[in-house]
């Protein structure tokens, strides 16, 4: 038992089933012996997070754990703090944090908070005092119901206003990741405060080695210094309950765009941009995130951005587009990306329901990209199954000698929610076209890949064809 229990083969075969499915119970294995300790203690950062003070309802967080108790901890446990900083809980609760950041803030590489919306200037001013030398990763989350935000009803009868700091946070040049979160703000604050632009300005500007930054707000304020060094860029532009955008959001991106654009491979966005020059290094556009908002909007967002001149994305090789209402769109895309390699687009039949050949149609308009090696659609399928046998034949010699994989999954269009929602299929095949369907399998296994997740058909829960197994066909038993 004792030489199986030091067998690392072992031990990395069960470690790996423990955090693939996320089980909690990862931390007991570090009981069964010390070799078991320092092997799951060793594993990536994101997998061990310590939560120095877990919420505890209805106000704030606790209890706060002393901080003499870390220092007999596994140092690389104090790796990945998450810190839960409540405004009702002011300022006793980030007195102790602040000694537990002096006694082991060398040690804290990723630091997670959760703070309220009126806690900006608390948060600049922790930073300006807190010593974290090692700090690679700031994840700050602005939620205002996981922090029980009610204390601004006290201040403003007392005519009390958050301070405002304007102090240099030092610099971190270890931080290479930042992740600025707004996720839900209270009716009485709808729109960003000037001490929340200020921190997040001032960390930025702390950050010269920066390489990925991810930003969720209703406005986007520009940093005044150069990333020579950002690779990926994320920005979600969120709406507000009164619906205003400042226009100047839109020139503070743009100006950042241009600023990094000799650095950045990897853009993710959900909002239109004025005209940006070509991105040499950009290899990946995203744009899924389109907000909540009616459908045709989200085309007129998406092909802004994809049409913004002839040489911006020409570089691109991996491209993502949610929520089109037609295929129209697609024609373009190969004068715009004439490097494009992998493609990720749904498209919504909202202004042709009745097509029964509409992911045919999406096809059709996607043969003018003969450079794709990958390609994953989600579209809605023929509910005959002649007419999606029909598809098939299509698709058989569709680019056979450049396209390596191809996915393609069902979608149905939610009225309720007015979007595109991918959606399963069940389908039997009638003995009429059994031997039309199986003659087909020979062309669809010539490439790689070809996959079609969410479709119950002939015995298979996802109906795919690879070139190097065999087809297996099971007849038409379906769950």
């Amino acid at each position: 038992m004792e030489q199986a229990l030091s067998n690392h083969l072992i031990l990395e075969k069960i470690m790996e089933q423990f955090v693939r499915s996320g089980n909690t119970g990862l931390k007991n294995l570090r009981l069964v012996s010390p070799d078991w300790n320092d092997a799951v203690v060793s594993l990536r950062d994101e997998n061990l997070v310590l939560n120095v003070n877990p919420d505890i309802k209805p106000c704030g967080a606790g209890p706060f754990i002393d901080p003499s108790l870390y220092l007999k901890m596994h140092p690389k446990l104090i790796r990945s703090i998450h810190y839960n900083l409540h405004s009702c809980l002011y300022p006793g609760n980030l007195e102790v944090f602040g000694r537990f950041v002096s006694q082991l803030g060398d040690r804290i590489e990723h630091l997670s908070l959760l703070i309220s919306t009126d806690l900006g200037h608390i948060l600049h001013t922790f930073f300006l005092t807190g010593n974290l030398p090692n700090l690679k990763e700031l994840v700050v989350t602005i939620d205002d119901k996981k922090t029980h935000w009610n204390n601004w009803k006290a201040m403003e009868q007392l005519g009390v206003s958050s301070p405002i700091v304007t102090a240099i946070v030092p610099a971190k040049r270890r931080l290479t990741k930042i992740v600025y979160n707004v996720q839900f703000k209270s009716a009485h604050t709808t729109t960003s405060t000037p001490e929340q632009h200020i921190f997040l300005q001032q960390m930025l500007n702390a950050a010269p080695n920066l390489e990925q930054l991810e930003i969720r707000d209703d406005y986007f304020s520009a940093p005044l210094r150069r990333f020579d060094y950002l690779k990926r860029f994320k920005f979600v532009l969120t709406y507000s309950t009164k619906g205003d955008i400042d226009v100047t959001c839109f020139q503070n991106l743009t100006q950042f765009l241009e600023k990094v654009k000799v650095s950045l491979e990897q853009l993710e966005l959900n909002t239109s941009i004025t005209e940006v020059e070509r991105m040499k290094k950009l290899k990946k556009l995203d744009l899924c995130e389109i907000p909540g908002v009616p459908l045709p909007r989200v085309s007129l967002v998406t092909g802004a951005i994809v049409t913004r001149g002839n040489y911006c994305w020409r570089d691109v090789t991996d491209l993502r587009l949610c929520g089109l209402e037609c295929p129209n769109l697609l024609v373009i895309l190969a004068s715009r990306f004439p490097s494009l390699k992998k493609l990720s687009v749904t498209v919504c039949d909202y202004l042709a329901p009745g097509k029964t050949s509409f992911l045919q149609m999406v096809f059709h308009k996607l043969a003018t990209l003969p450079g794709l090696t990958h390609l994953e659609v989600v579209a809605r399928f023929p509910t005959r199954f002649p007419k999606f046998l029909d598809f098939l034949d299509y698709l058989a010699e569709f680019w056979t000698d450049t396209t390596q994989e191809i996915r393609v999954s069902g979608s149905a269009w939610n009225e309720e929610r007015k979007a595109c929602e991918e959606n399963r299929f069940y389908s039997i095949i009638s003995e009429s076209n059994v031997d039309r369907f199986l003659s087909l399998v020979p062309s669809l296994r010539r490439r790689k890949l070809t996959q079609f997740p969410g479709l119950f058909i002939g015995g298979q829960e996802i109906l795919e064809f690879r070139k190097d197994i065999e087809f297996n066909w099971r007849g038409n038993a379906h769950k």
